[in-house]
């Protein structure tokens, strides 16, 4: 039995793993809560153009994604991070089956602007069977789309 086990014990699931990043004219405090208003997403945000459920941790959310190519998809997460001017993080799925993580990563830049990373991880046997493409461009208007709302509520 031990050898049957150590056999398969180096067994790899496929994985994506999407980095995205860019800097915002504005403090991180204000990307933060720009970022963590997820109520406040379909007003802004061409990508998550929707996500039902609160912004507290551990609680279950609805994502809705459109893609730049028109295409759409839903996914069922929970919120796992809310750290202040920090991070936002939410995942789920079944591990090893299909499981992805989704996450902002803020910090100030040296002239008190803020840099945000948009960070994916997706693992899982399903994986290659899942639309996976077009994230990265997802994710450039996202960023653009972040820059025009800070500029937007800096006017207001």
């Amino acid at each position: 039995m031990r050898h049957i086990l150590g056999k398969y014990s180096s067994f790899r699931y496929p994985r994506i793993h999407t980095i995205t990043g860019f800097d915002i004219d504005a403090p991180p405090k204000v990307v933060y809560e720009i970022l963590a208003d997820i109520s406040q997403y379909p007003a802004w945000n061409p990508y998550f153009v929707e996500i039902k459920g609160d912004s507290v941790e551990g609680a279950p959310l609805e994502v809705h994604i459109k893609k730049p190519n028109g295409q759409r998809a839903t996914a069922t997460p929970r919120m796992m991070a809310l750290k202040p001017c920090q991070e936002i993080r939410w995942g789920g799925g079944i591990r090893g089956l299909f499981y992805g993580e989704h996450a902002y990563l803020i910090s100030e830049t040296v002239c008190s602007g803020t840099h945000v990373i948009c960070q994916e991880h997706f693992e899982g046997i399903a994986l290659p069977f899942a639309q996976m493409e077009a994230r990265e461009e997802g994710y450039c208007l996202l960023g653009e789309a972040l820059k025009a709302r800070v500029k937007h509520l800096a006017r207001n």
